[in-house]
């Protein structure tokens, strides 16, 4: 904090001590008013820097104050973001925008505005494979190097090509985790996603060979649809989805899908 900046916070409760006090008790501080008409709100000098300090105040904790943890965002990879449920009081979020990426929807940048300085936009200059996966690579050692061990730094995507990197932090004893959902915080107060069509699909998939699999999402949502016909709408497919890559059955590799039944949701079960 700089020296005036702390001054001023120091003697912020002087002022609000002296707002509360009245013409008529006199304080010695009193300026006639006189020569300092422009300083006066409400009778009370001095009151018109309470506002201004309280502000000076509060944007300096929030810029200085530690956050439990911090999460690196892949936006290429997911643009759904819904932190509703979840108290980041004290997170840090920065999301990594692609260079072709010009749109972002409306109710992520509301809430971002409202987060104020928690939240960084970081857009990618180049073009590349894998070119953001780099940048947001290179922040996440340069996290390790400055900030507590204590903090927790989450990377948000469902590309599994973070996990070797995850691996390596964790074994030298920062906290370092990858999830592909935000409710799969730990304070979510929401419940995970979950269908009852999920291990169906799964065990569908199984018997399919690994190369003749669905790639992408689309073809796999198209995989689904086919499968449980007007049993799921397109919510359900999505819940699908997004349990199947929160219990690490499917992740996203280069936009190419990755497949791992080797969970134990992946046993057999009857379809619904």
């Amino acid at each position: 904090m700089s020296p005036y900046l702390d001054a001023m916070c120091r003697i912020l409760p002087w002022f609000e001590r002296a707002e509360r006090s009245t013409w008529s008790a006199k304080p010695k501080w009193q300026i006639p008013k006189t020569y300092a008409t422009s300083f006066y709100h409400n009778g009370n000098a001095f009151s018109f820097l309470i506002p201004l300090v309280k502000l000076m105040k509060n944007k300096y904790h929030s810029c200085m104050m530690t956050p439990k943890r911090i999460i690196l965002v892949d936006f290429e990879n997911i643009q759904r973001l819904d932190f509703d449920n979840i108290d980041i009081s004290a997170t840090n979020i920065a999301i990594f925008v692609g260079k072709s990426q010009n749109k972002i929807p409306f109710p992520l940048v509301e809430k971002a505005q409202s987060l104020g300085d928690r939240l960084v936009w970081i857009k990618i200059a180049g073009d590349g494979k894998n070119n953001l996966d780099f940048h947001l690579a290179f922040e996440l050692g340069r996290l390790c190097e400055r900030m507590d061990k204590d903090v927790e730094l989450i990377i948000l995507s469902k590309d599994s090509g973070y996990d070797s990197l995850i691996r390596y932090v964790n074994e030298l004893g920062i906290k370092t985790r990858r999830i592909a959902n935000p409710a799969e915080l730990s304070d979510n107060i929401k419940s995970l996603p979950s269908s009852n069509y999920t291990n169906h699909i799964v065990n569908n998939l199984t018997k399919i060979d690994g190369q003749k699999r669905p790639r992408t999402v689309r073809t796999l949502r198209k995989h689904i649809e086919s499968l449980l016909r007007d049993k799921a709408g397109v919510n359900e497919i999505d819940i699908i989805l997004e349990e199947m890559f929160i219990k690490g059955l499917l992740s996203k590799i280069n936009n190419r899908l990755k497949y791992t039944f080797d969970a134990p949701e992946a046993s057999e079960s009857p379809a619904p």
